[in-house]
């Protein structure tokens, strides 16, 4: 990503009303926060975990932009899909907002959500895995 890239994302940022823009790949980590220049430094800790040995996904339903993802319209209380659920392609599964603005994020394919991986009103980036399916 040269700088040309990464003022054109934060023009975005700005025109979104977003503050934090989090981008993850493996061997490329960009992190954009809009306020002051004087914002307090941030502290940032490595959790890590044993996991059980657990049959991959076979597909993600991943974060079609930046935004706050929520599993559920803000003005219902019910998840529309939760770990355990059968989705078909094209079903409603979440929403990211941007500003005033709520996107829906819809399943690439049928599958069965094993996993949800973002949290309510957590900020998410392009590309982000969303909701674990399996096969």
């Amino acid at each position: 990503m040269n700088i040309k890239e990464i003022r054109q994302l934060a023009g975005w940022l700005g025109a979104a009303n977003l503050s934090v823009l989090h981008l993850q790949r493996p061997g490329f980590d960009l992190l954009l926060r809009r306020g002051s220049a004087a914002a307090q430094p941030v502290q940032t800790a490595v959790h890590t975990e044993q996991a059980a040995v657990v049959e991959a996904p076979v597909a993600s339903i991943k974060a079609g932009g930046p935004g706050l993802f929520f599993s559920h319209h803000p003005d219902e209380r019910k998840a529309w899909v939760k770990p355990g659920d059968t989705v078909r392609t094209g079903q409603l599964v979440g929403v990211l907002q941007i500003g005033h603005l709520l996107l829906p994020v819809r399943s690439p394919q049928d599958g069965q959500v094993s996993a949800v991986r973002a949290g309510e009103g957590e900020p998410v980036g392009y590309g982000q895995p969303l909701f674990d399916l399996a096969g």
